[in-house]
């Protein structure tokens, strides 16, 4: 399951260099609109990725040079403002921030599609900013692609190898169950908990929504809870269930709140940043109820496969 998702990525990461390049050619409302869906896209197709992060791929820096929020406006202002050539090659030499889909959102849609727009018109080298970062881009998911294929480095056997106890820090369980906690902490507390204020004393935040003005903020979310799902129908549930004698129906506990999250967010209606002031206990049941689900694989979940829940960050890549 891991493999085709990162095959998956690479292929849409693909149709979105394709639509950059129409883009810079001819930047009009409808190659706009065709490069801003192909963004959604490969956005939306990324967000099983982070569930198999594990600290070899950590380690690689693939993921925070295609996803590292917040993204640095300054910095890439100044790139476009500068000489140098925009080639997929330099912006591999930018700082994360500058990379990725981040800086992509920021220059299809801020501060609005109009503006883009006449953006895109004024200065042929944003366009070029464009190509230069859908390419590397697109080279980044190649690279993490083939980091796990068997064609390439082939990580999935050190992967498999790895079938260690749980308790065992670097097993293959231990890894892949931090992994999706860590994603299921981040949904909670950055993609849901911050724009609903709950570090602000509870006024809502439509700022925080993550990649604000895309309108994609909860198709990932939930292409995420997607994803966990289809984990632990795809082989983590029953290895559970083979292992849980303690708490014989926790798969099945697992797999209903799955369901009872996503219902929730299905019901908030996009984007999130209106729907935090038009329907804003919609958005905090799905917010109890990501909850609800994190919990249970924090500390039940972890607890019957004796993993120990490390520390993970939550800076977004």
């Amino acid at each position: 399951m891991i493999i085709p998702a990162h095959a998956a990525f690479v292929a849409e990461t693909a149709t979105l260099l394709a639509a950059s390049e129409a883009l810079a050619a001819d930047p009009t409302p409808a190659t706009l609109a065709a490069a801003q869906q192909a963004w959604q896209a490969a956005y939306v197709a990324w967000q099983p990725l982070p569930l198999s992060r594990t600290e070899a791929i950590r380690r690689t820096q693939l993921m925070s040079a295609i996803n590292k929020y917040p993204t640095n406006p300054r910095f890439i202002e100044g790139h476009i403002a500068s000489d140098a050539p925009l080639t997929a090659q330099q912006v591999n030499s930018f700082g994360a921030t500058s990379r990725g889909l981040p800086a992509l959102a920021y220059l299809l849609f801020t501060p609005s599609s109009a503006d883009a727009l006449a953006a895109l018109r004024a200065d042929a080298r944003r366009g070029q900013y464009v190509v230069a970062a859908a390419a590397d881009l697109h080279l980044t998911a190649v690279a993490l692609h083939a980091f796990w294929a068997a064609e390439g480095q082939n990580y999935r056997a050190t992967f498999i190898a790895s079938d260690g106890a749980g308790s065992q820090l670097r097993s293959g369980v231990s890894e892949l169950v931090n992994a999706q906690i860590n994603a299921l902490e981040v949904l909670v507390q950055q993609r849901l908990g911050k724009p609903l204020g709950r570090q602000a004393g509870g006024t809502p935040q439509p700022d925080q929504v993550e990649m604000a003005g895309t309108g994609v903020a909860l198709a990932a979310q939930r292409a995420t809870i997607h994803a966990v799902q289809e984990l632990l129908a795809g082989g983590l549930g029953a290895y559970l269930t083979a292992h849980a004698s303690p708490n014989p129906a926790l798969a099945e506990r697992l797999q209903a709140q799955l369901e009872r999250t996503q219902a929730a967010l299905a019901a908030i209606p996009e984007p999130l940043e209106q729907a935090l002031s038009t329907q804003p206990d919609a958005v905090a049941t799905a917010y109890a109820e990501s909850r609800t689900l994190l919990m249970l694989y924090k500390v039940e979940l972890a607890n019957v496969l004796g993993v120990t829940v490390t520390f993970g960050d939550t800076d977004g890549d």
